[in-house]
């Protein structure tokens, strides 16, 4: 192990996203304890110097291509593509570049190693969410850096043209450690990703250390509901309806959100049920631990659910995030883990969770015990390089 590396980190992509958040607050934890301390953040967002408990954030990749620019795509691909260029030969093209792309690059220029924490922005969904990350590794790869890929969600793929731009670039990275499992495997082994790159590992938001919200106390057989501000407002009444009918069953139902979801906890809740506020997403974690289950719409909340080791029943909204849970559901036959929102009444969510909680303890017993064995894997590989 060599405890001087200088590592970038690349990650906190969202506005306060709790998954982008959580996974990159994780690796920087988990970074420090085990005696690495050169880090570079790259983010977008200051907050993220304080969450992270580092002196500073360094201007990411969006900084550079300017996010009130994001849906001028094809402008984008060309300046992302010329900055890409000018790295092939930095010494001398680095005076052609921005005040901006300089400050970037300079830090890149400085680093041992590129560790791309989380987001899942390595595959076809958005050309945008995929250049933030897929050119700044090209970039630390032409510039002799090592790049190491942490928790990446990989799919879909579903473009030629961007999946050779992926395989080229992952075919050039040390190692790349996914979290959609088999699904993601065969997804990269189909573009000719050599396979000796690819270890299965989970999201790094699982091992997160729960805190306890001292504000709020969770009552005895509380199951929390988390919805998204993807929810249409014909559907609140529905989680208004299945809140009703956890509590005629002896349940305490909790509404709980992520980010920008709180007026939906709140329309859904229509002022009869308790919604939980955490000043911190530990303290989000601390909730998933002192529940006896789980309905959610969020991915991470099928994550954090996972990790409470409590039957858990997750709300596919697109085929993104049925992608996403689906990889779950094939890699651990979890019973009745998942359900399409177009499929969800009051009734038919109820019933599922109670299955649920009769069938999955059994299995979420082997979920701890395997997962637990991957946590943070790229962030043990650091210590041989």
């Amino acid at each position: 192990m060599n405890k001087y590396l200088r590592i970038g980190i690349i990650g906190g992509y969202g506005w306060k996203n709790i998954g982008d958040d959580i996974q990159l607050y994780n690796n920087v934890r988990v970074l420090k304890e085990r005696g690495y301390n050169n880090l570079f953040i790259f983010s977008p967002h200051d907050y993220i110097a304080k969450l992270c408990k580092v002196d500073k954030v360094y201007p990411s990749f969006h900084n550079v291509l300017k996010l009130k620019d994001r849906e001028k795509i094809p402008l984008l691909i060309d300046r992302a593509l010329m900055i890409y260029y000018k790295t092939l030969n930095y010494g001398k093209r680095r005076v052609s570049l921005s005040p901006e792309e300089k400050k970037f690059i300079d830090v890149i220029n400085n680093i041992d190693v590129l560790f791309v924490s989380g987001s899942g922005t390595i595959n076809t969904r958005t050309l945008y969410g995929l250049l933030i990350t897929i050119i700044p590794c090209i970039i630390a790869q032409n510039l002799g850096k090592k790049v190491v890929l942490s928790g990446q969600g990989m799919l879909p793929l579903n473009n030629f043209v961007w999946e050779s731009l992926i395989s080229y670039t992952l075919n050039k990275c040390e190692k790349i450690f996914i979290r959609d499992f088999e699904l993601g495997k065969k997804g990269l082994q189909r573009i000719n990703v050599q396979m000796s790159k690819i270890i299965l590992g989970i999201d790094d938001a699982f091992t997160t250390i729960p805190k306890k919200n001292e504000k709020f106390k969770i009552a005895p057989n509380t199951v929390t509901i988390n919805v998204s501000q993807f929810l249409k407002p014909e559907k609140y009444g529905t989680f208004h309806s299945l809140a009703k009918r956890l509590k005629k069953a002896g349940y305490n139902p909790l509404f709980n959100y992520f980010q920008t979801d709180k007026k939906v906890a709140e329309a859904c809740s229509k002022g009869k049920f308790p919604i939980y506020e955490c000043g911190h997403f530990a303290e989000m974690v601390g909730l998933y631990y002192d529940v006896v289950g789980s309905i959610g719409m969020r991915y991470h909340s099928a994550i954090f659910g996972l990790a409470g080791n409590h039957p858990v029943v997750n709300i596919y909204i697109s085929e993104y995030q049925k992608g996403k849970v689906r990889a779950i559901r094939e890699s651990t036959k979890l019973p009745y883990f998942m359900i399409d929102m177009k499929n969800c009444t009051s009734k038919s969510l109820f019933d599922m969770f109670e299955k649920a909680m009769k069938a999955q303890p059994k299995v979420l017993e082997e979920i701890n015990k395997e997962w637990r064995k991957r946590a943070n894997l790229a962030v043990k590989y650091l210590d041989k390089l």
